[in-house]
């Protein structure tokens, strides 16, 4: 009998210690959650301040390459600046559309992680269930 008491204490003391390390765990998983929607925010906000400055590098890069054009028909220009130029107008629509896919993927991201669509303005289980 004497000894039994003092299992029973010793196991009472690994089952309080097994659940205060799941609540550490638990509180864990919480942060790193919370820190992950954080991140995406932050990766999504990116995306669209990097797929703005795109569209506009785009754009510009197209009005100089019809400003190209236009000086080649007149002979101003030769043929390795319009090609210089055309090569400019690619790599910008290049990044342009990568920068397009980075803003959708992070989109998606966000609105898989918060399980909420955001141009419905409604949870995404709302969707699901009639």
């Amino acid at each position: 009998m004497y000894f039994s008491g003092g299992l029973n204490r010793n196991k009472r003391k690994i089952a309080r210690n097994e659940y205060e390390a799941t609540l550490l765990e638990i509180e864990k998983s919480e942060l790193d959650f919370l820190s992950n929607q954080k991140e995406q925010i932050n990766n999504y906000n990116y995306a669209v301040h990097t797929y703005d400055l795109m569209e506009r590098g785009y754009e510009l890069a197209c009005r100089q390459y019809q400003l190209a054009v236009q000086k080649f028909a007149l002979g101003k220009i030769s043929v390795y600046e319009l090609t210089s130029t055309r090569q400019e107008q690619y790599t910008a629509m290049q990044d342009y559309y990568t920068a397009m896919e980075s803003l959708y993927v992070n989109y998606y991201n966000l609105r898989h992680l918060s399980l909420y669509d955001f141009v419905r303005k409604q949870s995404l289980e709302e969707l699901l269930v009639p």
